[in-house]
């Protein structure tokens, strides 16, 4: 068994060293597959991958077409049986976190999906600002636009090769529809785990200011519509009240 995990980055120097950090610590207990993607940047990323090239297993420069590309890229690359996201402003909370994550895996055999906690942090890392359940993998919680931490999930291959990867026609939310997927198909064991297993910071795609916010919105909608339920618009224009209550 073996476990694989992709970071997809486009220009973004000023925060990618730290995640590149976060995963040479945790390959100090771990042999597992890095596989990194990026955009084509041109901010002095290619001087830094170049730096730290030593722990990446793949590397893939290419332009694409938005994050759901990269990361399709990403999982097609990956030779491991699991897989899991480092998103490039996004740090490990401690450096036994994968190896945390595969063990279980490697008991659990039996398990297809493992979520734990992420917690949001301000740009420097330091302010807490809030936590993100793993306890969310419920249809209840997804018509409420309410979805478990996609950073902090690690998916078997197999089932991304079963449901057919990350749907392009989103540009910020279609993490939202795979796990939608993976719920409605009824066959794979999710287990929900108490840990935090990622410091992410504000600022990420889907938490970029109002405009964001509608365009978001907007893909849940069609998301919850393409996999055939209800949607309930005050609540989904509602829902970052509805976090606030539930988390």
């Amino acid at each position: 068994m073996k476990l694989s995990i992709i970071t997809v980055t486009y220009n973004r120097f000023d925060v990618l060293e730290s995640c590149l950090q976060s995963i040479a610590a945790q390959k100090q207990h771990l042999d597992f597959e890095y596989v990194l993607v990026d955009g084509n940047s041109n901010d002095g990323t290619t001087a830094l991958l170049t730096r730290y090239s030593s722990i990446i297993d793949k590397l893939i420069i290419e332009p694409d077409s938005g994050i759901y590309e990269a990361l399709n890229k990403g999982i097609l690359a990956c030779s491991g049986d699991i897989i899991g996201f480092l998103h490039s402003d996004d740090v490990y909370e401690n450096e036994m976190i994968l190896a945390m994550i595969f063990q279980l895996f490697r008991v659990s055999p039996d398990v297809d999906v493992i979520s734990g906690k992420t917690e949001l942090f301000d740009s420097s890392l330091n302010k807490k600002l809030r936590a993100f359940s793993s306890d969310r993998w419920r249809i209840f919680y997804f018509i409420l636009g309410v979805m478990p931490p996609h950073c902090s999930t690690f998916i078997r291959k197999y089932v991304y090769q079963e449901l057919g990867y990350f749907d392009q026609r989103f540009n910020s939310a279609a993490d939202f529809d795979f796990f939608l997927r993976i719920l409605i198909k009824k066959k794979f064991k999710i287990i929900q785990i108490e840990d935090v297993l990622i410091k992410m910071r504000a600022g990420g795609k889907s938490t970029l200011g109002w405009r964001s916010y509608i365009r978001t919105t907007k893909e849940i909608a069609f998301g919850l519509r393409k996999n055939k339920l209800f949607i309930a618009w005050p609540l989904l224009i509602l829902r970052f009240l509805v976090k606030k209550v539930i988390r």
